[in-house]
């Protein structure tokens, strides 16, 4: 499955890229604890016109022009603990869009204190044409994953993911020694911060009820073949 990927080049979405009618991401390159490699931010158009951003990159020049011309931004959110880095630059980018965070993350960093945490999925002010799932039982990363019901499409962020040839050199050499290098899964190291295994393992369930055609992962390619078989897959362990 990894030859699929073979000839993939992140930097092709550094512009906004369209996945699916109301459905685009872009890209941006990411140093986190010395590691190189791409980050991915999504973008919805919802049907009241409004824009939602997810796990926002830098938005300037030419990309944010992009992004505007969709719609008014109405909501940002910080999927997990991790991805909050430009959260709060696109709200003074946008300060009329409404941010909401993970749960912990004000713990982390207090400056997000004025801002709520992820509400439930059925309360939530996209709840007309996104579902979400908060992974419970892994509170390093307290991610909340989402599901584009009319592109049939997961957002996940770190839960997942897909290291491969298109990474620098010690990103890969991580992937090696954690055995997600070249294929679609998580790092042995993320594994063991699933302290609670009973709780995440209704959630990766509940996850996978979704008719998920197609995954967007914050590090690697989209995935758009066999999505929920290999979603189920990589979870294998814990189901």
């Amino acid at each position: 499955m990894a030859s699929e990927h073979a000839a993939w080049n992140p930097a092709a979405e550094f512009e906004l890229t369209q996945l699916a009618p109301d459905i685009w991401i872009a890209r941006h390159p990411l140093r986190f604890f010395g590691f190189r490699m791409t980050t991915c931010m999504t973008v919805v158009r919802l049907p009241s016109g409004g824009v939602w951003l997810h796990s926002p990159i830098p938005l300037q020049g030419g990309l944010k022009t992009a992004v505007d011309a969709l719609g008014p931004v109405q909501f940002v959110v910080a999927p997990n603990r991790l991805h909050h880095l430009y959260a709060l630059a696109a709200m003074e980018q946008y300060p009329q869009a409404r941010l909401f965070v993970a749960p912990g993350l004000t713990d982390k960093n207090p400056a997000f204190a004025p801002h709520p945490p992820l509400p439930e999925a059925a309360v939530a002010p996209w709840a007309d044409s996104i579902d979400a799932v908060f992974v419970a039982g892994n509170s390093e990363l307290n991610e909340t994953v989402f599901f584009h019901r009319p592109s049939r499409t997961l957002v996940i962020t770190d839960l997942v993911v897909f290291l491969g040839s298109w990474d620098a050199f010690a990103t890969r050499l991580y992937a090696r020694i954690n055995g997600c290098y070249n294929r679609f899964g998580h790092s042995f190291l993320l594994r063991r911060f699933f302290r609670d295994v009973p709780a995440a393992r209704r959630s990766v369930q509940a996850m996978l009820e979704w008719p998920i055609e197609r995954i967007v992962m914050a590090h690697g390619p989209v995935l758009r073949r066999d999505a929920r078989a290999r979603l189920r897959e990589a979870f294998a362990w814990l189901l």
